[in-house]
């Protein structure tokens, strides 16, 4: 997620490169046949940390010439000494990683090669085929409902962004996986491996996934995943919801009872429940115009309000949704076919920003699903079609700008409020 949005804000090709080798990666080795996405990979194989990963000058001898040599080992900053130190001693082992710390056009500059990229694909690929063939790092086959959501969520950002049909492929397959284990179980578990479901779903299950389901609607307009979305909310104030002070716990309220329920807030290598509700709820209410999500949305602030006050940067999530609900937001309302060529040009000029408080919602032409539209979002009854072309209502916190299907007008709107 924070390489999408760094290109969004920069348009730095450094970064829309770092998102594809990511998802790259995610789909090629993290992606089981059920279309969930696997937890982790080890470090160490053959009992030596990095093995897998790490070469010596002479084994990359043995497979590129000299003239490739000389252009790794100057944009990758290797050496026959060594870039990979033993943790323990920081004594040089004679091996290195890979890292490339100038940017390509710096590189092409400096090594006058305007085709650096693609002689750099061809030098690893070679390099990838030979690597295959050591023994690979153990795999952690773990699927976990909490990190899926948060997966899916970030490989919809990217397809949003950069239109590739894979990482919203990638992503629709995971989700449908875990809500047919919803389905199933009645209720999300927390974790799936060889074939069985186990442990109810924690806080962070709910919250992740949730956030994971708007993020895929706004990529794909299927009204299904807001509807779940809104479905897996109920739940979370059914299970976890502290009715006295705000906010969540983190387990539910029929597991196995507990001397102390905790409700976590701490924003760490990855964000707490509670702060991701928070923004959830607060992007929930602008899309279905429920104004009780925005009120339980300021009670989890105010539950947690002393600790964030104390250090600030312990809860940098928690304050990116308090930024959401003080701060302006857009809510775009897009009637019309999502299919159709005008539709989508439309939400090119709209993904193509960096718009991070903003919620959007299609009415499709469809009678039927517009229907179901209006069941979540009674106000978009109002907003229909102008001349028979697709048409944009741009409003800024529930104050709308004249809807327009003029894509030149679309970017002033956008770019104005922006």
């Amino acid at each position: 997620m924070s390489y999408v949005e760094g290109y969004l804000v920069t348009k730095k090709d450094d970064y829309k490169n770092t998102v594809g080798k990511i998802a790259h990666y995610i789909l090629r080795v993290m992606t089981s046949k059920e279309g969930g996405f696997f937890s982790a990979e080890d470090a160490d194989s053959e009992g030596e940390e990095g093995k897998f990963y790490v070469w010596s000058l002479n084994e990359l001898r043995e497979v590129l010439n000299q003239e490739d040599m000389d252009l790794v080992e100057k944009v990758y900053n290797l050496s026959e000494e060594g870039n990979f130190e033993d943790e323990a001693t920081g004594r040089k082992l004679g091996v290195n990683i890979f890292y490339q710390n100038q940017s390509f056009d710096k590189l092409r500059d400096e090594l006058q090669l305007e085709d650096i990229q693609k002689k750099l694909e061809r030098i690893r690929q070679k390099l990838f085929d030979v690597r295959e063939k050591r023994q690979k790092p153990l795999l952690d086959d773990k699927i976990l409902v909490d990190w899926n959501g948060l997966t899916i969520a970030a490989l919809s950002k990217a397809y949003k962004a950069l239109g590739n049909e894979k990482y919203i492929e990638a992503a629709r397959n995971a989700a449908e996986f875990i809500l047919k284990g919803l389905e199933k179980n009645k209720r999300l578990l927390h974790m799936y491996r060889d074939g069985q479901w186990k442990v109810y779903g924690n806080l962070d299950d709910y919250a992740f996934m949730i956030w994971g389901l708007i993020e895929l609607y706004e990529a794909t307009f299927d009204i299904r995943y807001l509807e779940t979305a809104l479905k897996l909310n109920e739940d979370v104030f059914k299970y976890f919801a502290d009715k006295n002070s705000g906010g969540f716990y983190f387990t539910p309220n029929d597991n196995e009872e507990l001397l102390i329920r905790n409700k976590e807030i701490y924003d760490g290598a990855i964000p707490s429940g509670n702060s991701v509700m928070m923004l959830n709820l607060l992007r929930l209410a602008r899309i279905t115009g429920r104004t009780e999500y925005e009120d339980s949305a300021y009670r989890i602030y105010k539950a947690f309000s002393k600790s964030v006050k104390s250090m600030p940067m312990g809860y940098s999530f928690l304050l990116c949704a308090v930024e959401f609900a003080v701060g302006d937001s857009l809510e775009i309302v897009m009637v019309g076919n999502k299919s159709a060529n005008e539709t989508k040009n439309m939400l090119k000029i709209i993904n193509e920003e960096f718009l991070p408080n903003k919620v959007m919602v299609l009415k499709p032409i469809d009678e039927e699903e517009a229907k179901r539209v209006h069941k979540l979002a009674e106000y978009t009854l109002t907003q229909n079609l102008i001349n028979d072309k697709t048409t944009v209502y741009v409003c800024k916190n529930f104050v709308c700008n004249n809807p327009t299907n003029d894509s030149d007008e679309l970017k002033k709107l956008i770019n104005s409020e922006k």
